[in-house]
């Protein structure tokens, strides 16, 4: 297994280029192994959905570029939209990596509208064409470095085998059927001395085991 963080780049056909650029650019770190959709992610015989569902298995971080392909209209506006695969893809990842392992790059001389839900998400704006002497205009390069110092914060996922999985999923599916509340009362002998306990089970959310809380 590779110590090293695997990063799956996305786009849409048309953004092939920017999403290689992006690669070579997070590549410059040698702890990255940066991965773009077109270079071996995608099996023969396998649907997009099965391979993208394998590659959210083995991917650490997962960057997409949402430059404009499409155009349409928003309340009557004619504006520049992303690709809506794309916007899928995102979704996906940030639901299995989570937001902050995930990273879209936007090419801001392209006017792109972000969907209202990321408006509030820091995006990666770069320009093609850069002056690095305009330090408003970001190139690709300069946003690609403070993604690899995020990236390497952040260091590798927990990625469990299918057989742990398998594994955790039969001890919640264990622990569900006992989750409840449970009272008992012992008693001692003939006289009118007893204990009376009153248990609690839940399942634990992170380790997906029993939890008991109670008082006796």
């Amino acid at each position: 297994m590779s110590d090293k963080l695997r990063v799956f780049v996305a786009s849409s056909s048309e953004q092939i280029d920017a999403a290689k650029a992006v690669a070579d650019a997070l590549s410059v770190v040698p702890e990255l192994d940066v991965h773009v959709w077109k270079e071996d992610v995608f099996e023969f015989s396998n649907t997009y959905i099965e391979s993208l569902e394998k590659e959210l298995d083995r991917a650490d971080f997962a960057v997409v570029v949402l430059t404009a392909d499409d155009s349409g209209n928003v309340r009557e506006k004619k504006v520049n939209l992303p690709r809506d695969n794309v916007i899928f893809e995102l979704g996906l990842f940030v639901g299995r990596l989570g937001r902050p392992r995930c990273f879209f790059f936007v090419d801001s001389d392209s006017h792109t509208k972000i969907a209202s839900d990321l408006s509030g998400v820091k995006l990666v704006n770069f320009y093609r064409k850069a002056n690095s002497a305009d330090l408003n205009k970001p190139s690709l390069e300069a946003q690609a470095s403070k993604v690899q110092v995020q990236v390497l914060a952040l260091g590798p996922r927990y990625k469990a085998s299918p057989k742990v999985r398998d594994g955790q999923k039969a001890l919640w599916s264990f622990s569900r059927r006992f989750a409840g509340h449970y009272w008992e009362r012992m008693r001692k002998g003939q006289d009118d001395k007893s204990a009376l306990s009153y248990l609690t089970v839940t399942v634990d959310e992170i380790a997906r085991s029993p939890r008991i809380e109670g008082k006796t």
